[in-house]
């Protein structure tokens, strides 16, 4: 009953190796579930006792608590993954040429090396006052499109997350979001989804707020300190390659009003 379930047939397979192989010992790292439906993690030692050459008599099983160490574990290998994803950014923005190919290498990295289940940028359009999907990238990036399709896009003053970050121009993790129906938009999106958590970074262009970085996991609590700050400054690098994109979209439309006009000159 307390047994984590897609830990069980493992358990089994190990149980049944000890047994076979005449060992005497083993152990395994094992989740189990508290009462409050958290998950904790365990190092399960076994022993087993025989009669002689006999068969097994019985089976002693120590479980030590190793769930404090388990999580500063995989929070040292998140925020690793993390600083390669934002090396892997700033080097997409070196080689993109254009604001969507960035957009969507950065969506990428940030779901392959985050282990996240979609990334995604969605950009003001403040004369139909929504917030455009430009890219979105993991397991759950079509559902994300097809929802959009049938929806269309997110309005700037629909509640929700995206729309929210936006608004406020600043952060906002959602580490439950079965607890946060306001932000999670409706119940139905977050379980269709599978989402458990999200995070919305703003993306702004001289201080003015033009878009959302937006990630989500199928874990709770998925987003720790340290990941935010790395998400942050993300967000800040992309948001000075959208501005050096436009200052360039600038500089060539104003060196092709120079050319039209020196060409009606000379006519």
């Amino acid at each position: 009953d307390i047994s984590y379930p897609e830990d069980n047939e493992r358990t089994d397979a190990v149980v049944a190796e000890l047994i076979a192989s005449q060992a005497r010992r083993t152990s395994m790292e094992k989740r189990f579930v508290r009462r409050d439906g958290s998950v904790v993690w365990t190092r399960m030692t076994m022993a087993i006792l025989r009669e002689g050459s006999g068969p097994p008599t019985h089976r002693i099983v120590v479980i030590e608590d190793i769930d404090a160490s388990k999580q500063a574990e995989e929070r040292l290998a998140r925020i690793t993954a993390l600083h390669l994803a934002t090396n892997q950014v700033n080097e997409a923005i070196l080689r993109a040429a254009l604001p969507a190919e960035l957009l969507r290498a950065a969506c990428e990295i940030l779901v392959k090396q985050g282990d996240f289940d979609v990334a995604a940028v969605r950009l003001a359009n403040n004369e139909s006052g929504v917030l455009e999907l430009i890219a979105t990238e993991g397991t759950l990036a079509k559902w994300v499109r097809d929802r959009e399709s049938r929806t269309g896009p997110v309005r700037i003053d629909a509640p929700g997350l995206a729309a929210e970050v936006y608004r406020a121009g600043r952060p906002c993790v959602i580490d439950d979001l079965e607890k946060e129906l306001t932000l999670a938009t409706r119940t139905t999106y977050t379980k269709q989804a599978g989402f458990a958590s999200s995070a919305g970074f703003p993306l702004k262009r001289r201080d003015a707020t033009i878009g959302v970085l937006l990630v989500a996991s199928h874990s709770k609590n998925a987003f720790g300190e340290d990941q935010i700050v790395l998400f942050e400054q993300v967000a800040d690098n992309l948001s000075f390659a959208l501005e050096k994109f436009e200052q360039e979209a600038d500089r060539a439309r104003a060196e092709q009003a120079l050319r039209d006009s020196e060409a009606r000159f000379r006519s």
